[in-house]
């Protein structure tokens, strides 16, 4: 078996590359960054926007994993960087489509990152992987998404879609920012302390990509969150716990953080019970079902 990964310099593509290599499963990933471009190392340049591609890096792939996407929370959300968001996943994966088939050669398995986001918020109960998808620009994002994806069925390729949560590491997303006031003895929420939030530990996701190139007869949509809803207000008690600190917990209302992020605010203002219903049936084992154990072990593992 031989895996090509796009994305595999970001949060969850270093995780995954890592989990490959202490499996000894070999891979090669694709770079935008020329200077990084490096053949010997598994690691091949391309830039699907001008149409280039080091096609070396397509020789013997039996599953491509991608997890290529320009990052949703890191700009304001100009009409141009909203362009992006779509088409760094969608054009880039339709692009490595049609490569593939030039070859002649279709891998048996595509794994795509997609996004709970996909799911109505504010949201109404719980959700599962059969609920109907919701409106606005992250839902239309994440349609378009999943429809790219499900193009490469057409040459008989298995294609998985994890639809992923908040990510839990001390490497990168939403954990660093709240802990940044730690210091300070406050831990702050947004928007609503009510408000639910989907999540999994890195550890999990990356187990969880690997599940799925293992386990043949998974194929389609599948929650990749814990099976533990949590809230903002319990999300920020547990990482003061799991500091050790008793914390305060201010409130940053909705209309500033809509005042400062502009359109990007809804995403600290999320709203969504997802229950990984289908994920869990498959017998896939999550090794931090709980908030408190997962925020617990990342405190104690700063490399993680």
């Amino acid at each position: 078996m031989k895996v090509l990964i796009t994305g595999g310099s970001g949060l969850v593509g270093r995780a995954l590359c890592d989990l490959l290599s202490r499996s000894g499963i070999p891979f090669h990933s694709l770079t935008s960054h020329k200077e990084k471009g490096n053949p010997d190392h598994g690691r091949y340049y391309w830039d699907w926007k001008k149409g280039i591609l080091d096609e070396r890096a397509l020789t013997g792939v039996d599953c491509v994993i991608h997890l290529a996407g320009a990052n949703i929370g890191n700009k304001r959300w100009s009409k141009s960087y909203k362009e992006e968001i779509l088409l760094s996943r969608t054009k880039s994966l339709q692009f490595l489509f049609q490569r593939f088939k030039e070859t002649g050669h279709s891998p048996a398995t595509l794994i795509s990152a997609a996004a709970i986001g996909i799911y109505p918020d504010p949201g109404n109960g719980l959700m599962d992987e059969n609920h109907p998808a919701g409106s606005g620009f992250l839902a239309d994002v994440c349609r378009q998404w999943e429809s790219a994806t499900l193009e490469w069925k057409q040459t008989g390729t298995r294609v998985v879609i994890l639809r992923t949560g908040i990510v839990l590491s001390n490497k990168g997303g939403l954990l660093p920012v709240m802990k940044k006031t730690l210091p300070l003895r406050v831990v702050p929420t947004t928007g609503s302390k009510g408000n639910n939030l989907g999540w999994i530990h890195i550890q999990d996701l990356a187990a969880l990509y690997m599940y799925a190139l293992q386990n043949t007869n998974m194929e389609g949509a599948y929650n990749a969150v814990a099976p533990s809803c949590t809230t903002q207000l319990e999300m920020a008690r547990g990482i003061a716990e799991a500091a050790g600190i008793r914390a305060f917990h201010p409130n940053v209302p909705a209309f500033v953080l809509k005042w400062v992020l502009g359109e990007r605010a809804i995403l600290p203002l999320t709203h969504q019970m997802v229950q990984p219903a289908k994920t869990i049936a498959t017998g896939f084992v999550y090794q931090f079902n709980e908030l408190r154990t997962a925020l617990s072990h990342l405190a104690s593992s700063p490399e993680v």
